[in-house]
């Protein structure tokens, strides 16, 4: 027992130092028991994060694009499959929230690739899902949905963090963030990385055939 606590240094001279000595012995106990539960957790939760994030490399590149996403499903002939994309997400976004904000530390752990990100990701997938809603003939009302759960779990995460954002912003409100112009840039596209190709613009010179 001495071994496991802090039991045996020295000897309580009364019942009450021995009840507080025994207290403390246990309480030691369970907080290395919390401890070695804690850690499982926390990777278990970085892990699911950082698969689906992997994963969307293969439909959105790296860094990952949401209009490269839609592009891509639409190359292949299968804009149905973007269903599984937003139900994915949609429990991905719930997840992110309930650990985020019970594991605090989860939000500074990064991704082992330096091309991934889990906000990154997060952006593409909402970008995807609100030009899928907006723009695609067959409308997917899951995107709708995927693009709901998504601004909500930022927006807690943000809350949880004092993160401040504009709850309530208009398709006309100005760009603005803490480090950003308060005015709405004329150069915001295209976005930086891309280059000019005889058969199209994309990121990082990839042209829409895929080469």
């Amino acid at each position: 027992m001495s071994s496991l606590t802090t039991l045996g240094f020295s000897q309580p001279k009364d019942l009450p130092s021995v009840v507080l000595a025994f207290t403390e012995a246990g309480i030691g106990l369970t907080l290395l028991a919390m401890l070695i539960t804690y850690l499982p957790s926390l990777y278990a939760a970085f892990a699911r994060r950082e698969a689906a994030v992997a994963l969307l490399e293969v439909r959105a590149d790296s860094p990952p694009f949401g209009a490269a996403m839609l592009e891509r499903y639409a190359r292949i002939g299968w804009l149905g499959g973007l269903t599984a994309i937003w139900d994915q997400w949609e429990t991905w976004f719930v997840e992110v929230e309930e650990s985020h904000t019970s594991f605090a530390a989860l939000v500074y752990f990064r991704s082992p690739q330096p091309d991934h990100s889990w906000i990154t990701a997060a952006g593409a997938v909402l970008d995807a899902a609100a030009l899928s809603a907006s723009t695609l003939r067959d409308h997917d009302p899951d995107a709708g949905l995927c693009v709901r759960a998504g601004y909500v779990a930022l927006r807690r995460i943000a809350d949880y963090f004092g993160i401040p954002y504009d709850p309530e912003p208009q398709p006309g409100d100005p760009i603005s963030g803490p480090a950003r112009s308060t005015t709405r840039s004329t150069t915001a596209w295209p976005p930086p990385g891309w280059t000019s190709t005889p058969t199209g613009t994309r990121p990082g010179g990839i042209s829409p055939d895929g080469g």
